[in-house]
């Protein structure tokens, strides 16, 4: 079972939901709903669009913050954001571990407790070389996201979000936040 699929299911039986009670709350039809249950596969072969993420996402349906859904997606889809890249110079950092680290230092961002605001994500240690690889990174990932858009809007939307991540990161250390 795909991790996409364990995390919408362990968060129904948390909240005592029904496949068709989901569909209701949620406002996605009950067959869109019932794929997603029905996908025994270790991988999904699309990544869901926003519109589901923030339905499935919802208070009156999951109560999970998109992103918590958005990374169970990708996991499932196949992109690596488990594992944990400790590198002190990111310019020797592959686009697959920055792009996993950013994606995963900005969920841990958004799910930390609201005390005035997220905390702004942070890059320890990031030097000019490490700027001009997440320079290259945001590129890439924006040629790709504009690839996708027609034939994976899933895959476009999760690579435009990491873009956005990796602009944070940039403006972060340009503006000298550790």
């Amino acid at each position: 079972m795909n991790a996409w699929r364990r995390l919408i299911e362990s968060r129904m039986a948390e909240r005592g939901l029904s496949p068709a009670e989901l569909a209701r709350r949620s406002g996605l039809s009950r067959q869109t709903v019932y794929s997603i249950l029905a996908n025994e596969d270790e991988h999904i072969k699309d990544l869901p669009g926003r519109k589901t993420i923030d339905a499935l996402a919802a208070p009156a349906a999951l109560d999970l913050p998109a992103d918590h859904l958005l990374l169970a997606a990708g996991e499932a889809y196949g992109i690596p954001i488990g594992t944990t890249v400790a590198v002190q110079d990111l310019s020797s950092a592959s686009e697959v571990e920055l792009a996993r680290e950013l994606l995963s230092r900005a969920v841990t961002r958004n799910s930390q407790p609201a005390t005035g605001g997220p905390a702004p994500l942070q890059l320890a240690d990031i030097d000019s070389s490490s700027v001009l690889a997440l320079v290259k990174l945001r590129r890439s990932l924006l040629a790709d996201a504009q690839a996708q858009r027609g034939k994976l809007p899933g895959l476009a939307l999760t690579l435009q979000y990491l873009a956005e991540v990796v602009e944070s990161a940039i403006d972060s250390a340009a503006n000298g936040e550790r």
